[in-house]
């Protein structure tokens, strides 16, 4: 039997409370990092790089040489701090950089035009 409260919930306090502990699967925060990435870290940065993997509030960066790997190490705070303006829900902590070839990153869909 269900327990009854002394008073009504605003219906507010329950979605706040349900949102505050839902957690979006991995493949979706890959998917918002994905469709935010130009915004996050510019069109030039953007066309080098490719968020690849999230797990844990670690996220993968694939880069397309190890230059950008290292110029991107010293820029991690910034990106984290736009990552966290632009789509929150993904919770980043830390990032990894992984030198990928193009192919590897090729969208049929996007790669058309």
């Amino acid at each position: 039997m269900r327990k009854k409260l002394p008073h009504p919930v605003p219906l507010s306090d329950i979605l706040t409370t349900t949102v505050r502990h839902w957690k979006p699967e991995p493949k979706a925060l890959l998917g918002a990092l994905q469709h935010h990435w130009e915004q996050i870290v510019g069109k030039n940065l953007a066309r080098q790089t490719h968020p690849l993997w999230v797990h844990q509030g670690l996220l993968l960066i694939g880069v397309d040489n190890p230059a950008w790997a290292n110029e991107l190490q010293m820029m991690q705070e910034m990106i984290v701090k736009k990552i966290d303006e632009e789509v929150p829900a993904a919770e980043i902590r830390r990032i990894r950089f992984q030198t990928v070839s193009r192919l590897s990153r090729f969208d049929p869909v996007k790669d058309q035009s």
